[in-house]
């Protein structure tokens, strides 16, 4: 259902265009075609929304694209959009800090969620700051990353991991670095908004090996599983 309304989205959008280009060349009524370039952000966060639902990152970039279409329009100046941007963006912050645990996007076995993957003092932390935690030889349960304007690293790679665990990260403006030992699988599942999640372990891949699934939201800043 969610393809066929999104199949539905872009099917209009290009029979619109069509029609944009007909009135344009064959009538009295001029319009200027590239005044409607902001569209290109909003109706594909608009087929986003069918397909995927509503995420932060279709939703910011509506919001970006339709200040911009305001403004081709001439119904809020240029100098109203600047003013409004940053205080848009720390307000979508506001509400990523508040409701994380419900916009993070996981990718966990139901088996491995329902357990309580890590001991609620495995939360390491980063405001303005930078965090290093060491695992050496000790057991690795899964932990949570909270990095904001600063920088978490948590180094795993003499940890010792013997089923699959958990770690979910969150960082705004900042990084978290997680170093994982060469011998588990790598899951990752996330929402980087103007920002990343990468992993260069490699295409490791053993059945029997534990895994460790990742789950991030970024925003302005990057996690790297090295």
């Amino acid at each position: 259902m969610k393809n066929r309304k999104s199949s539905l989205i872009w099917g209009l959008i290009f029979i619109v265009a069509g029609v944009l280009y007909i009135l344009n060349a064959f009538t009295s009524i001029k319009i200027d075609i590239f005044d409607f370039w902001p569209l290109l952000f909003i109706l594909p966060s608009i087929a986003s929304m069918f397909s995927k639902g509503i995420r932060i990152f279709n939703s910011l970039f509506l919001l970006i694209g339709i200040s911009f279409l305001l403004t081709e329009f001439n119904i809020i100046s240029e100098s109203t959009r600047d003013k409004l941007f940053i205080p848009c963006c720390l307000i979508v912050i506001g509400i990523v800090i508040i409701f994380k645990d419900r916009l993070i996007k996981k990718n966990i076995p139901k088996w491995v969620n329902e357990k309580d993957s890590f001991n609620k003092s495995n939360y390491y932390n980063a405001v303005f700051s930078s965090n290093k935690v060491v695992y050496p030889h000790d057991t690795f349960e899964g932990c949570e990353a909270n990095s904001i304007f600063g920088s978490v690293i948590i180094d795993l790679r003499d940890a010792i991991i013997t089923e699959d665990t958990v770690i979910n990260c969150y960082c705004v403006f900042a990084g978290i670095d997680i170093y994982v030992p060469a011998n588990v699988n790598i899951r990752i599942s996330g929402t980087p908004i103007f920002g990343g999640i990468t992993n260069k372990t490699g295409d490791y891949e053993n059945i029997n090996a534990p895994t460790i699934f990742i789950n991030a939201t970024t925003m302005f800043g990057g996690v790297t599983i090295k």
